[in-house]
């Protein structure tokens, strides 16, 4: 019997609630592992008012603003201190000043889209175009250390290829919340399958 294309999709979206399936939780120095939840979980913690509208995620010049301010002072104070005190270590540190306040306005100039969601499909910045009807299951990986960071898994079907694929991106801390990313993604993805 030939598996078609749905059972194929059912088959692996089972085995990924499987491998996935949460277990009890551990004091934080007792669990080595990294937590892995459902969007649909992630997406309950959201509080986004939404409009059904296209949501378009992309860098803005005021999320480096602070930056900013802060290497053209170390600039400034450098060669300040280069011109009083005579020492040649002061106008090399504020060259390097100089240099990163160059390159982090370009960086913050620069037009990017972070994460583009349409009622066809989600866009990450990087990644091919995931249409909603291919979306298989989607996580959100929490990896802690020094500082958490939140990655998106989208495990989703390749029509040209027919291979499931994994689709994996670091949420930015800007423009929009992860928990909001989510209940976006839950919003269409429920839409789409109740068509």
């Amino acid at each position: 019997m030939i598996n078609t294309v749905e059972q194929r999709k059912n088959d692996f979206k089972l085995e990924l609630e499987e491998k996935y399936r949460e277990r009890a939780e551990k004091s934080f120095w007792q669990n080595k592992n990294n937590a892995c939840r459902d969007t649909k979980i992630v997406a309950s913690e959201s509080y986004i008012y939404y409009n059904n509208e296209e949501v378009v995620i992309e860098n803005e010049f005021n999320f480096y603003r602070l930056e900013l301010v802060f290497l053209s002072i170390g600039a400034c104070f450098t060669f300040i201190m280069s011109y009083l005190k005579d020492e040649i270590w002061f106008s090399l540190f504020g060259l390097v000043f100089s240099i990163l306040l160059y390159f982090q306005y370009e960086r913050a100039k620069k037009k990017r889209v972070f994460v583009n969601i349409t009622k066809e499909g989600i866009q990450l910045e990087n990644e091919p175009f995931i249409a909603w009807d291919t979306l298989i299951a989607s996580y959100v990986l929490t990896e802690g250390g020094d500082e958490t960071n939140y990655y998106l898994l989208m495990y989703h079907h390749s029509i040209f290829t027919d291979e499931f694929l994994l689709t994996k991106y670091k949420f930015e801390e800007k423009g929009m919340d992860y928990q909001d990313i989510c209940f976006l993604i839950e919003y269409w993805k429920n839409k789409t399958n109740n068509k």
